[in-house]
């Protein structure tokens, strides 16, 4: 039975609930560049052309991979964004939206021709040119960029790609790559894991993603004889908050591998970046098992990551997903926090 003073109490409950929801809203709407900076992301995020994939063939040689897009005359291409793919031969890039896009790969030319800078080495579908459309569900796409030793450089469909590659600068380009880690060994003091970035993350998620791009990394290089122990941070966080667990871990059985990423990203889009990332060094590395902690929000990216593993790879190596203060039923009073405010926040 309710008492008199329990309605009271739950009444100003409720009332220093929003008192304290309409205070954060005011901070956040105080700070108008970083609502601006978020309402930019989520609509590019929402817009733009997402494009990512691997490398195959002589990946050693491979010094950037090249989106192209047509002219504005329409006779020819120019070169739209770059990036260095990493070890395994994977890149990704988010840009403007256009009719389409075109993939080439360069090498480093011939030192001893200083006009041929870089050197193409490979073109999307091989010989041909293949047509990149935008289409809704691009995001499920996945590239894959053929490098031929034997590539006519003279026919038709390379001739407009050597002359935009020779025209092409390679600081320019209007931001859109993304650099993605897949076993990078790294330290936890690296600057890209700073409590700054993790802040960025969340209220600057496309802009953080391009700045200090993301992905699985390695502490120490791969040890066979030790089984992986995949690491996922939480909203706002960076691998940097997993430095006392990693103290405590057991190093002759274990190998701590961190996952970085963004956190005001889709949960979607980094669960898929977290599966493909892990499949792929399934591939290289062959390991028979692998344990999954995650923090947080970080436990919705990892539980997404491995149904995919399991339903799309059909596959089953993860022996383990633990989870730490994870909000599988939601968390409610985030609802009070959003209330009013002129763009999405993530939540």
């Amino acid at each position: 039975m309710l008492t008199k003073r329990t309605i009271q109490f739950e009444k100003l409950f409720r009332l220093a609930v929003r008192a304290a929801a309409l205070t954060a809203g005011v901070l956040l709407l105080g700070s108008c560049g970083t609502l601006n900076l978020l309402s930019r992301d989520v609509r590019a995020m929402d817009r733009d052309t997402k494009i990512f994939g691997s490398v195959t063939g002589s990946k050693t040689r491979v010094e950037k991979v090249l989106v192209l897009k047509k002219s504005m005359t329409g006779d020819g291409f120019t070169v739209a964004d770059s990036v260095k793919p990493n070890g395994m031969g994977d890149f990704a890039f988010l840009l403007p939206r256009e009719k389409s896009y075109y993939l080439a790969a360069v090498a480093k030319g011939d030192s001893r021709k200083p006009q041929a800078k870089h050197e193409l080495i490979g073109i999307a579908g091989n010989r041909a040119m293949k047509e990149i459309p935008w289409r809704e569900d691009s995001a499920k796409q996945e590239i894959v960029l053929k490098l031929d030793s034997h590539l006519d450089t003279k026919a038709s469909a390379a001739r407009d790609v050597v002359k935009a590659v020779a025209a092409w600068k390679p600081e320019s380009g209007n931001g859109g790559a993304i650099p993605i880690a897949c076993g990078d060994v790294v330290s936890l003091k690296n600057p890209s894991f700073d409590l700054e970035t993790g802040t960025k993350g969340l209220w600057a998620p496309l802009t953080a993603a391009r700045l200090y791009g993301l992905g699985v990394y390695f502490l120490q290089p791969y040890q066979p004889s030790k089984i992986p122990v995949i690491l996922v941070h939480g909203i706002g966080g960076t691998p940097r908050i997993w430095e006392p667990l990693i103290a405590s871990l057991d190093k002759k059985r274990y190998q701590p591998w961190i996952f970085s990423y963004p956190s005001g990203l889709p949960i979607e889009d980094s669960a898929k970046a977290l599966a493909n990332l892990t499949h792929r060094l399934k591939g290289h590395h062959h390991f028979k098992k692998t344990h999954v902690v995650a923090h947080s929000m970080g436990g919705l990216v990892a539980r997404r990551a491995v149904q995919m593993i399991r339903n799309e790879k059909h596959v089953n190596y993860i022996s383990s997903l633990t989870t730490i203060s994870t909000p599988w039923n939601g968390v409610t009073s985030t609802v009070l926090g959003t209330l009013g405010l002129p763009v999405p926040v993530p939540c």
